[in-house]
């Protein structure tokens, strides 16, 4: 019997049967199978999502002409290597208006290029070692927890009475976020007292940070909190450079950024200038903050120069990731 045939017919038996029989296959074929079962998951999540934006932002601005769906399949084949990477290529030339040639696919992206460029991408994950590896006076954190205890940066064990006199001298509030933290989620803004009471039960793993004052340029677009997303690479000669930058702004109701109701928009980063149009996660394109109904194109983002300082000093400090952002 073949290899596939044994593998056909692991289909047809119990579950707990067929993971047993599945491993008695050689593992260069199991490998095989496994990246392949990976690769079709990978790509369709990336086409349904990619699905999506495109329908939103077809009903806003009409369906993309055949002619740029054509140039884009071929593009896709000749410079990605499949049409697997031609749904992003139609979200990016969609809301352009044009054929997107100068455009990375997002799982294009994920699944190459990140691999490739990243290997220290993990290290993210843990965010109490950014003050580690890229210095406590550019990642504005104050301890962290782990295994239950708290700790400051400089190794002392702290009891929630130390830590509450510790991390509140400066503001009335402190950020804490767990480890793996994204989107916006598993991010709490404590009070004195609301630390009291968290400090007090089963603590997860996860750093505390300085509460940000932000400039008052961002509550005159909106009272809701707001960050500047900077993407830098580190260049073959050694150079940190910036490639990329957008303002993602929250809603009024909200307390920190929350990805799945922020609204990204674009920075012209030659005249530190918001772009005239931003969108929300489901590609809803406007033109204006929802809450405030403020205009925020043109806009200019003070200090952007001392921002873009900033995380090319901190890149620099950590050269080992090829791009940070």
């Amino acid at each position: 019997m073949s290899i596939k045939n044994i593998t056909d017919s692991i289909y047809k038996i119990p579950m707990h049967l067929a993971r047993s029989a599945y491993y008695l296959l050689p593992k260069a074929y199991t490998d095989s199978v496994n990246r392949k079962r990976w690769r079709k998951r990978y790509h369709d999540r990336h086409a349904a999502a990619a699905g999506s934006a495109l329908q939103m932002i077809e009903s806003q601005a009409g369906k993309l002409c055949q002619d740029i769906r054509k140039e884009m399949e071929v593009h896709a084949v000749n410079v990605f290597g499949s049409k697997e990477f031609l749904p992003w290529l139609l979200v990016y030339s969609a809301v352009q208006g044009r054929p997107a040639y100068h455009c990375i696919p997002d799982n294009f992206y994920g699944a190459v290029v990140y691999k490739k460029i990243n290997k220290y991408g993990w290290l993210s994950g843990n965010k109490a070692l950014s003050p580690l590896l890229i210095g406590s006076d550019i990642v504005d954190a104050i301890g962290y927890a782990d295994a239950g205890v708290i700790r400051d940066y400089n190794g002392c064990t702290l009891s929630p009475k130390q830590a509450s006199d510790k991390f509140f001298h400066r503001d009335e509030r402190i950020v804490f976020k767990k480890f793996d933290s994204a989107a916006g989620k598993d991010v709490y803004v404590l009070t004195k007292n609301a630390f009291t009471d968290f400090a007090s039960t089963a603590l997860p793993d996860g750093v505390f940070q300085q509460y940000i004052a932000q400039h008052t340029f961002f509550n005159s677009i909106c009272n809701a909190p707001a960050t500047i997303r900077l993407t830098t690479i580190r260049e073959n000669n050694g150079n940190i450079s910036l490639r990329a930058g957008y303002l993602r702004i929250g809603r009024s109701s909200e307390q920190h950024v929350q990805s799945n109701s922020s609204l990204r928009i674009d920075i012209d980063l030659e005249t530190s200038t918001l772009h005239k149009e931003g969108y929300l996660n489901n590609w809803y394109k406007t033109t204006q903050h929802l809450d405030s109904g403020i205009k925020f194109g043109g806009l200019e983002i003070p200090h952007l120069d001392e921002c873009v300082d900033l995380v090319c000093r901190g890149h620099k400090r950590f050269p080992f990731a090829q791009c940070i952002g």
